[in-house]
């Protein structure tokens, strides 16, 4: 009997000594787990953690851990947007002078308009029955000054729209200097045409004191060509930037305190750049 509870009491205490063990690993399985979910979020939350990972792992296997490639990628993200955040503000700046460009020449279109409105006003001082010889045709002073001014409008209201629907093309860097040119031949050839109306009625109201010498100044004027326009840039950009100034020089008074843009650095390597696609 004796023998029997001791074998009995004995098998207790080694099933209480298994289940012991049994909790205890468990417990330590579950403890090693916590841990692991633990550090796994903070490698990826704490930078130190994220830092201290890196060195291990690149210690141990030579290669980068997820959390550090994300911290480049978001890294080289970063420094994307911050370009593209000046490329914009420099388009800003670019469309802004070219609206200052365009309201410029619309008030030069409007003192021709002005000028010719002084001209009807004369011309309406002196008999409807008055008739001049106006482009190898008789006709009255209304009629010439009537169709001088229809021409001046209309090609005024051409220039306007024109100019306008350029500022967008012209403001792309670079790639808007065909545009520049091309608006820029159509303004010439339109000043070229209002020289040529405003001599023709001059020669018709007043031959003896006509004077074409600013119609042939004006219709003279060529226009350089994109790759022309590139090639003074690029040759002397500096120069190109002092010349175009200067010829604004005591028209607006804002143009004369321009800065001159920083043509070292990053300029070399846009005009290698583009250089590669006008060139």
């Amino acid at each position: 009997m004796t023998q029997s509870v001791s074998y009995e009491v004995l098998e207790g205490i080694v099933k209480v000594i298994f289940l012991l063990l049994n909790f205890v690993r468990r417990t330590a399985t579950l403890l090693v787990f916590l841990l692991m979910l633990a550090f796994l979020i903070l490698s990826h939350t704490s930078g130190l953690v994220a830092s201290v990972t890196t060195a291990a792992i690149r210690a141990a296997t030579g290669l980068a851990s997820a959390s550090s490639t994300f911290l480049a990628t978001k890294s080289g993200l970063e420094n994307e947007l911050y370009e593209m955040r000046i490329k914009s503000n420099n388009q800003a700046k670019a469309i802004d002078q070219l609206e200052r460009n365009n309201t410029r020449l619309t008030r030069n279109n409007q003192l021709a308009t002005t000028r010719l409105t002084s001209l009807e006003a004369e011309n309406r001082k002196l008999k409807d029955d008055l008739r001049v010889s106006f482009r190898g045709k008789k006709m009255s002073t209304k009629a010439a000054v009537a169709q001088v001014n229809g021409s001046l409008q209309a090609r005024t209201k051409r220039v306007a729209a024109t100019n306008l629907a350029s500022v967008a093309g012209e403001s792309i860097p670079f790639y808007g200097i065909a545009i520049i040119a091309a608006a820029t031949s159509y303004e010439l050839k339109s000043a070229c045409d209002t020289m040529s109306d405003l001599y023709d009625l001059e020669v018709s109201l007043n031959p003896d004191a006509a004077s074409d010498g600013g119609r042939d100044y004006v219709c003279g004027l060529q226009v350089p060509t994109k790759e022309e326009i590139w090639q003074s840039t690029k040759t002397s950009p500096r120069a190109a930037w002092q010349t175009a100034v200067a010829a604004y020089d005591g028209s607006t008074d804002w143009v004369s305190n321009l800065e001159s843009p920083d043509f070292s650095g990053k300029w070399s390597s846009l005009k290698g750049w583009v250089s590669g696609w006008l060139d």
